[in-house]
């Protein structure tokens, strides 16, 4: 049987972080590394989202995957954030607080209209397409935690998880 030694820090002795260019802006590390947390690419490759809170709060950017073409896909008060997208790159998923509970909401990335799925008294979190882009897991909060599957359009929600004390990220299988 192979034992494991203790693991030590990656960042244990390293230099301090130096500035990157991204899109013809400058980051130092940290912010590079929130950018990349809060960002994915579409499933096509043709396009990244992100979120960023260069306005004063969180709202969801899709920009071509050179940095160009950069567009405000919402523009609220409130955040928005678990961006998801589409299997067919199309739509993307995300929370937004903009009426007042966390619920999970589509975008047409082409013509940038939103569309509310969940209507729920708990805090919705993050959605996640299924492989076929025909259904969307995601998970309620209301002192507990619940795992659920709708449809892609919003109904026929579905608790698969009644009660579950942490859900850190959800994924689909194939």
């Amino acid at each position: 049987m192979r034992t494991r030694s203790p693991s030590r820090s990656t960042t244990e002795n390293l230099p301090p972080p130096e500035p990157i260019q991204a899109a013809g802006a400058e980051f130092d590390s940290a912010s590079a590394l929130m950018v990349l947390k809060l960002s994915s690419w579409s499933p096509d490759g043709n396009q990244i989202v992100f979120s960023s809170d260069r306005d004063g709060n969180y709202e969801i950017y899709v920009m071509n995957a050179d940095g160009t073409e950069q567009r405000k896909l919402t523009d609220n008060d409130a955040p928005e954030y678990d961006i998801s997208w589409s299997p067919d790159s199309r739509l993307l998923l995300f929370v937004s607080e903009m009426e007042g509970n966390a619920e999970i909401y589509t975008a047409e990335v082409a013509n940038l209209s939103n569309h509310r799925l969940t209507r729920n008294q708990q805090a919705d979190r993050q959605p996640v397409w299924s492989p076929d882009g025909t259904r969307i897991a995601g998970v309620g909060l209301s002192g507990s935690r619940m795992v659920y599957v709708l449809a892609a359009d919003g109904s026929s929600m579905l608790q698969v998880i009644p009660w579950f004390p942490y859900v850190d990220h959800l994924c689909w299988s194939a």
